[in-house]
């Protein structure tokens, strides 16, 4: 089954997920899919992960690209397509996926702002009412563990 972790009251999204990225998922050898919720913040995702920290480089492609077959971390609008081999699902969107159960790991990063936190909720109480395991971490005001 899927395992569900929510990172929750991240000042800093962004900052964060390329955190999880570079010291979690690709160091384990496991490729991830971002879904964004359209094309400006894909856009958005795929700047902040090209210049984020030069030391500390995340390999990416949006979905579109010809590379995004051979990327570790693929950034795309919506849910990725059904032939995406990615084994950790980020779910950088509103609304709650559908079809993740496919994915070793759900990702969930809720920021700090009430809209943000409503829909991270909604999304929490969708993962838990299917029975799937949540794994909270509270990250407080700061983006970083209390």
């Amino acid at each position: 089954m899927t395992r569900v972790s929510f990172y929750v009251h991240v000042a800093d999204r962004m900052r964060l997920l390329h955190v999880l990225l570079s010291r979690k998922i690709l160091p384990r050898g496991l490729g991830a899919y971002i879904a964004a919720e359209d094309s400006r913040e894909a856009g958005r995702l795929d700047d902040y992960l090209w210049t984020a920290d030069p030391g500390d480089f995340i390999p990416h492609a949006r979905a579109e690209d010809e590379a995004a077959a051979d990327s570790p971390v693929v950034v795309g609008v919506g849910g990725p397509d059904s032939d995406c081999s990615a084994e950790v699902l980020v779910w950088w969107r509103e609304s709650p996926p559908s079809g993740f159960g496919r994915f070793s790991d759900l990702i969930e990063v809720a920021g700090i702002s009430p809209p943000e936190v409503r829909s991270a909720r909604a999304r929490f109480r969708h993962y838990r009412e299917h029975g799937y395991p949540i794994n909270v971490h509270e990250m407080g005001a700061g983006g970083g563990k209390k």
